[in-house]
């Protein structure tokens, strides 16, 4: 193919240029990680429209407009995807790589190559059809392994990674997280919530609550990082800084300091949180930011005594931010013991300068109406607060009566400062959590794609005849962060073979407002099979958000952010 487009200046080329040959070179060893052999050099910062024209002439792809960045390569027709945490018998847990082809034209060639610091461990080519979903796993190839990922697809692609636990070295059940891949880099990640929380009479194991996290670098070069750890109160407690190889990741295990990890229980904050009810604890925030430009990812898994939920960093504040996914059902709705099915925690953090003057608004995911609003929150630079539907957080328990025992929704942060959102949700009735990271209107967008999606039962049927039948489904939340309605909303489901299973078309999201489906309270009208696994892609007049929540018999709820194109 000749590549159109692109600029050089004169004393580059030797003359005047029109355009450059694929492959012009076939002695060019291919790239270790995109498996291509094909690149150019000394283009001219800037932006331009590119085509992939025949030698003939003859038009083979419009690849649309690309800005080129002095110093930097950028990937022209080829779509990374990032992924940080990466485990292959490792314990007890794998990874399972949901790989979606978005293309509607054109088979996708996916590498996936397994990442142990600065060399590839194993690398994986697929060639994924129209619409398909690939898992792609490294269980096979690697015993104990710990990693990073990245896949690159010649074709527009959404990837989410599961993670997986069963068993292992310490037997005691089931679990899984979710979470999306990311697309680029960016030079800072924030993780508003993050806890280190030993058992109270041990001071040690088991811990009640403790997280760790994994930050990754997408460049190839080494990434100077400096890690920054902030209590909720909003105070920098420990500054620490590390060095990542190129390509390379880190795990910080905030149960183990040393090197980059401080001790969290040399804090005022720690020792303060000692007189309390809750008992000696450290709950605040890491900023990861890579110091030399390099650019990085991150995502954090949140460990409880029995259950387990993960989420993306962010790379910046916002606001508002949306969270499509909220509940609060309860039998007994007494904060302190009750009965509760399931409830909802979001940690907001402010990363202005400033005080954010927050407000909370929860819109009922079946009627649209904003059935509670908390206004009035202050939240100083750095800290955070928790909302939660339980216990109240930050805000006295009873503020959230008003919604009862069976409600779920959405909620929109608003705040006069920029904000990171971690949304969490806790089932306590089968000791399952998910995660999630809330998201702003300019990552909405108006194809919307979540590459897992579940409706699978013993009977093999859309609704089986008994709840107990039921092996494994998913919930989507999708809403609207705009100011206008989105009166053309269709849902597509395509088993993993790409064949469309099933289709919504011309629905309607009212401005803020969120739409749920359930593959098991709807299988009546969302009728899959009931041994079906794909993916959903959403299509819409207006740009739309959502998260996906998969729930596998009461063992583990994983859920995950969409990705939006």
């Amino acid at each position: 193919m000749r590549i159109h487009g692109i600029q050089k200046p004169a004393n580059a080329t030797w003359g005047s240029y029109g355009w450059s040959q694929t492959y012009a070179y076939t002695w060019a060893n291919a790239d270790d990680l995109v498996v291509e052999n094909f690149g150019t050099t000394d283009v001219q910062p800037g932006t331009y429209h590119l085509y992939a024209r025949y030698p003939n002439d003859t038009l083979y792809e419009d690849l649309g407009n690309h800005t080129f960045v002095a110093g930097r390569t950028t990937f022209i027709g080829l779509y990374p995807a990032y992924l940080p945490d990466i485990l292959s018998n490792y314990y007890g847990w794998n990874s399972t790589i949901l790989v979606r082809n978005n293309s509607q034209a054109k088979v996708a060639q996916v590498n996936t190559s397994l990442l142990a610091d600065d060399w590839v461990h194993r690398q994986n080519t697929d060639f994924i059809a129209l619409n398909n979903t690939r898992e792609v796993r490294f269980s096979n190839y690697c015993a104990f392994c710990r990693g990073s990922t990245l896949a690159v697809a010649s074709q527009d692609q959404a990837v989410i990674v599961e993670n997986r636990y069963s068993g292992g070295d310490y037997g005691d059940g089931n679990a899984a997280v979710a979470y999306s891949a990311f697309d680029a880099g960016s030079a800072a990640m924030y993780l508003p919530y993050a806890v280190y929380y030993p058992d109270p009479v041990t001071h040690g194991v088991p811990f009640v609550q403790y997280s760790r996290f994994m930050v990754q670098n997408t460049t190839t070069a080494a990434a100077s990082l400096e890690l920054t750890y902030i209590n909720r109160g909003g105070v920098t407690d420990f500054t620490r800084s590390d060095t990542l190889v190129a390509n390379g990741f880190r795990n910080y295990d905030l149960r183990d300091p040393g090197g980059a990890v401080p001790d969290l229980r040399q804090t005022d904050y720690y020792n303060t949180q000692c007189g309390t009810l809750a008992g000696c604890n450290w709950t605040g925030a890491v900023k990861v930011t890579s110091t030399n430009g390099q650019l990085i990812t991150s995502v954090l898994t949140n460990y409880w005594r029995w259950y387990v939920a993960a989420y993306n960093g962010v790379s910046g504040g916002a606001q508002p931010v949306f969270a499509p996914s909220i509940e609060r059902r309860c039998t007994d709705c007494n904060p302190n013991a009750g009965s509760w099915q399931g409830f909802s925690i979001t940690i907001v953090q402010n990363l202005g300068s400033s005080n954010a003057n927050v407000t909370l608004r929860y819109r009922n995911a079946t009627t649209g109406n904003e059935d509670l609003t908390i206004s009035g929150q202050t939240i100083t630079p750095n800290a955070a607060k928790g909302f939660n539907t339980k216990t109240g957080g930050n805000v006295e328990a009873s503020v959230y009566s008003v919604l009862g025992g069976a409600w779920a929704g959405a909620v929109i942060v608003e705040s006069s400062q920029p904000l990171a959102v971690a949304q969490i949700t806790l089932r306590p009735d089968n000791n399952v959590a998910g995660a999630y990271t809330g998201v702003h209107s300019g990552l909405a967008s108006t194809n919307t794609y979540l590459p897992g999606v579940y409706q699978k039962n013993t009977a093999y049927t859309s609704c089986p005849s008994s709840e107990n039948q039921w092996d494994q489904y998913s919930i989507l939340r999708i809403q609207n962060p705009t100011t206008s309605n989105a009166t053309d909303v269709d849902i597509y489901y395509y088993d993993q073979n790409g064949t469309l299973t099933f289709q919504e078309s011309n629905l309607t999201i009212v401005a803020g407002r969120s739409l749920s489906r359930n593959t098991r309270n709807h299988c009546a009208t969302i009728s899959l099979g009931g041994n079906w696994t794909g993916s959903v892609r959403i299509q819409s007049n207006q740009p739309l958000v959502a998260v996906a929540e998969t729930l596998k018999s009461g063992q583990w709820l994983a859920s995950y952010n969409s990705i939006n194109r």
